[in-house]
C-alpha cells in the first residue's frame, strides 16, 4: 500500500474498528426511527461539526492554492501565467 501512497496505519484502524463503529452507528440509527439529527441534539454537536466544516473548507483552500502554483498558473513573480 505505500508503494501506491496509501498509509498503512488508517487501513489497520479502518478494519479494526470499522466494524464496531457500523454496529454502534446502526445500533444508534434504530433507537432514533432513522433521524440523523439524533446526532446534533447538544450545543456541542454544532461546535465540533461547525469547526470539521471550517477545518474543510481552509484544507481545501491551501489545496486549490497549492494546485495553482504547480501547474504554473501562476509565475514565479506572481503575475499570471509563465511566458
Amino acid at each position: 500500500m505505500e508503494e501506491n501512497g496509501f498509509p498503512v496505519e488508517p487501513a489497520i484502524l479502518g478494519v479494526v474498528l470499522g466494524k464496531m463503529l457500523e454496529e454502534n452507528l446502526v445500533t444508534s440509527m434504530v433507537k432514533s426511527d432513522s433521524d440523523p439529527l439524533l446526532f446534533f441534539t447538544r450545543p456541542i454537536d454544532h461546535t465540533r461539526y461547525s469547526d470539521s466544516q471550517f477545518r474543510n473548507l481552509v484544507n481545501d483552500a491551501d489545496m486549490g492554492q497549492h494546485y495553482i502554483v504547480q501547474k504554473g498558473a501562476i509565475g514565479h513573480s506572481g503575475e499570471g501565467r509563465p511566458p
